[in-house]
């Protein structure tokens, strides 16, 4: 897992594009890295501690490592 920190006005300065240009390069290079396995990226937005969150799981696994509501959604 990797973490970003932010602050509230940094979304905003980045604009909606630039934060899914930086989250689909992480989710690229995850892909590179991965030596071909099968990997299931995600990323969630922490509010409590202002930071982006990113990690990935081996997608036999079928869960992520940890149970919550989910809302899944494309990166636009």
């Amino acid at each position: 897992m990797f973490s970003f920190g932010l602050n509230q006005s940094l979304p905003t300065e980045w604009g909606r594009n630039s934060v899914q240009e930086f989250l689909g390069s992480c989710a690229d290079l995850y892909k590179r890295k991965c030596s071909g396995s099968a990997m299931v990226f995600y990323s969630w937005l922490d509010n409590q501690a202002d930071q982006i969150r990113i990690s990935a799981v081996r997608e036999y696994h079928n869960k992520l490592s940890f149970d919550c509501k989910l809302n899944l959604t494309s990166l636009e």
